[in-house]
């Protein structure tokens, strides 16, 4: 086998591993960060496992264990797609269409979430899209101190508020519009991850429940 030949089929075992190892770490029940990331990328999962595939595939070198491999890369694969399916648009939905009336505010409001990244100090976007959208709700999440600070600006025009700025990138701000009831933060998760509960009042007058959580 060449060396090129041999480099394609160690980088085949290499992703093959780690695309098996990261699709079986989220079946552990265990809420550490760096096992629940994995819950995410699943797209980019699949095309490695895929890749992975492929590369094992090419004529030159016996493999090892082969059907041991394949029914691993196989099942993890099938495994990826499956918790992908539900979200392409081939999949039955879960929810209907929203139709909405030009003239019929009572009955609806907006929300505009946005993750600002604590680290970033470029409020004025951010102000900017509240101004652009002008939304009736805003979650602002990874906000600490210095972020209420900058966003309390909008106070005049959301009045309805509450907040848990922390520094620790789950801190959370909640502004709206329209009225708050039994509005409360809870520490549910974990002692420092805070989440919003409580109902916002719609023109209307209907009550709709709300639960903000950053995960």
């Amino acid at each position: 086998m060449s060396t090129f030949l041999f480099f394609l089929y160690s980088l085949g075992l290499l992703l093959g591993a780690l695309g098996i190892v990261v699709t079986l770490l989220p079946l552990l029940r265990q809420t550490a960060w760096w096992i629940r990331v994995f819950d995410f990328p699943r797209l980019q999962i699949v095309a490695g496992l895929l890749v992975s595939g492929l590369l094992l595939a090419l004529p030159g070198r016996a493999l090892p264990y082969a059907p041991l491999l394949w029914g691993l890369l196989l099942a993890a694969t099938g495994y990826q797609l499956t918790r992908i399916w539900p979200y392409t648009p081939l999949h039955r939905k879960q929810v209907l269409d929203a139709r909405r009336s030009p003239t019929d505010d009572a009955h609806h409001f907006s929300i505009l979430v946005t993750n600002v990244l604590m680290y970033n100090r470029d409020a004025a976007r951010c102000l900017g899209l509240i101004r652009e959208y002008q939304p009736d709700v805003v979650l602002a999440v990874e906000t600490d101190d210095w972020w209420l600070s900058q966003l309390a600006s909008i106070t005049p025009d959301y009045p309805h508020t509450c907040h848990a700025p922390l520094p620790n990138t789950y801190g959370m701000l909640v502004f709206s519009r329209l009225p708050l009831v039994e509005k409360e933060i809870r520490f549910l998760l974990e002692p420092d991850i805070p989440s919003f509960h409580g109902r916002v009042q719609l023109r209307s007058g209907t009550l709709v429940n709300l639960h903000f959580v950053h995960p």
